[in-house]
């Protein structure tokens, strides 16, 4: 576990992006469908950023403010306590 953690704090960017590719397959369909429409087009690929980002933010915000508080909880209701990280602390 310590070692995910020191990878995760050392790749934080590429592993942000790896977790949000999951959402481009939503994208591609919507753009494939409206593909006659331009101005739809565009418009689907602006609300897919804009939900990416606000999503995002939101979830930043959160870990930023009750990450240590969070993480306690799912260590009390885990089924292995042992990969709980011991002290988290910030960056």
């Amino acid at each position: 576990m310590q070692d995910l953690i020191a990878t995760l704090q050392v790749n934080a960017p590429r592993a942000v992006f790896l977790n949000v590719m999951p959402a481009l397959p939503t994208i591609v369909t919507a753009a494939a469908l409206n593909a006659g429409h331009p101005n739809q087009l565009a418009a689907v690929l602006l609300a897919g950023l804009v939900g990416a980002l606000i999503g995002d933010l939101v979830q930043y915000w959160c870990g930023r403010r009750f990450g240590r508080r969070i993480l306690a909880l799912v260590c009390k209701i885990s089924f292995s306590p042992d990969f709980c990280v011991a002290r988290p602390r910030p960056c």
